[in-house]
């Protein structure tokens, strides 16, 4: 279905993981028991490139390519569909044990009215269409206040649902723009979460899989690997997500900078390209993979760590089988690095129902080397963060797969292990790793 890539460009892969492995044995790690294992397990495992991991340089012209389009757009309001907006200074306490807490009682007596417009027109470099809805202006002057949307009926395909016409999306976005219709980034804006879901009616049924991108401030990349433009995901060619209903999106958004800034407007803006019917497009199903529930401190997969080191499991049991095009992770400042493999959590002696707190990361690690060894196990892919300097917020970590990592085999487990260390307390810490998966047809 896909390709690794060249010759070369496996050599090239290979020659970076030697490269890593050195550079761990030699500063990383201290323990080298714990080294030679890892190199162990990373011995023979050849890097793979997924189709999605796009160069700065592409990721930009995707970006060019839906700006060029967009500045052409000739905003209306739109005919059906609700946006509610809030603002408050400070965020309210999240109510315990529900699923779903409507915006109205998140932010009750903070609505603001706001305005809302949608735009459809032609992509510039396909026979696809862009779909847009944005909400705005927005005004804000800074001191870390909470900007809160919820948009119902998104883009207005009330119509082509009731026609039953699939929304084939061959891209996906969701961003925040300045009037010029320049990307915004941290700083000056912080994404708390900004996603485009199926309607919440399907949602509270869980019928159907509810994220078809769910950004967070980490959605961003470094800027040597493409900045704020990887906020935006475009499909291989020939692929995209089949929708058949309507679709909402919500937000939840800060401005960062210090209290009574200059007043900066902006839009929150979330967008779509369709391709038409007559065009041939190879289904791709989002795959998300949450914290277990036993693990968390709210219904929003949030968990609260202890001090010091801490060690959280996710597990996954896929229901069809296919190939990852891109491997996404969540998570905050303290993640230290991540392992994905094939596997159940007893097969390594793991405590489902509890967060670890070894008193010495190095030896846990180095137990769960021994046993992957034992059984055979091998790493699907290694995550490990990127740093940046703090002005500018939090960036995508590092992922790296190995041959077969993308491999997706319906009723087939499949594990990860995040390694965090807490600076406090009670420290509030998110971990669920996501991909499209083009799906076995």
């Amino acid at each position: 279905m896909f390709s690794g890539g060249s010759h070369h460009t496996r050599i090239k892969w290979k020659l970076a993981v030697f490269s890593m492995i050195f550079w761990m044995k030699g500063f990383r790690f201290q323990d080298d028991v714990r080294a030679e294992l890892y190199m162990q397990a990373l011995a023979g495992q050849v890097p793979l490139h997924l189709p999605m991991q796009y160069s700065a340089t592409v990721l930009e012209s995707h970006w060019n390519n839906f700006h060029s389009s967009a500045s052409q757009c000739r905003w209306s309001p739109p005919p059906s569909g609700t946006v509610e907006y809030g603002w408050r200074p400070d965020l309210p306490d999240v109510f315990p044990n529900q699923t779903f807490i409507p915006l109205r009682e998140r932010f009750a007596q903070a609505l603001v009215p706001v305005s809302s417009s949608i735009c459809t027109i032609p992509d510039r470099a396909s026979s696809d269409t862009w779909f847009l809805h944005r909400v705005g202006p927005i005004q804000s002057v800074g001191g870390r206040d909470w900007h809160s949307f919820d948009m119902y009926n998104a883009f207005d395909l009330k119509r082509r649902v009731d026609q039953r016409q699939k929304t084939r999306i061959t891209a996906i976005s969701t961003h925040c723009v300045d009037g010029g219709h320049r990307l915004v980034g941290t700083p000056p804006l912080n994404v708390h979460h900004s996603e485009i879901t199926v309607s919440s009616s399907l949602l509270a049924s869980r019928k159907i899989p509810n994220c078809l991108i769910c950004n967070h401030e980490d959605a961003a990349c470094d800027p040597q690997h493409g900045n704020f433009y990887c906020q935006m995901k475009s499909f291989p060619k020939g692929f995209g997500l089949m929708v058949e209903h309507e679709m909402d999106a919500h937000a939840l958004i800060n401005d960062n900078r210090v209290s009574d800034s200059a007043s900066f407007k902006w839009w929150w803006e979330v967008a779509i390209k369709v391709a038409p019917e007559h065009v041939r497009v190879r289904p791709l199903q989002k795959w998300k993979v949450n914290t277990p529930r036993m693990l968390l401190s709210s219904p929003f997969c949030t968990m609260k760590l202890p001090l010091g080191f801490a060690v959280v499991f996710a597990s996954s049991i896929p229901t069809r089988s296919g190939r990852l095009v891109n491997f996404d992770v969540h998570s905050h400042s303290g993640l230290q690095e991540a392992w994905i493999f094939d596997g159940r959590p007893d097969e390594l002696e793991i405590n489902v129902n509890s967060i670890a707190t070894p008193p010495d990361l190095q030896v846990f690690k180095s137990s769960v080397l021994t046993r992957m060894a034992r059984r055979r196990m091998r790493f699907r892919c290694v995550i490990h963060p990127n740093h940046v300097p703090p002005e500018m917020g939090e960036r995508r970590s590092s992922v790296q797969c190995f041959d077969n990592g993308d491999l997706i085999v319906a009723h087939k487990p499949i594990m990860a292990l995040a390694f965090f260390h807490a600076n406090s307390d009670g420290q509030t810490q998110h971990f669920h790793f996501s991909g499209y998966v083009a799906v076995n047809t």
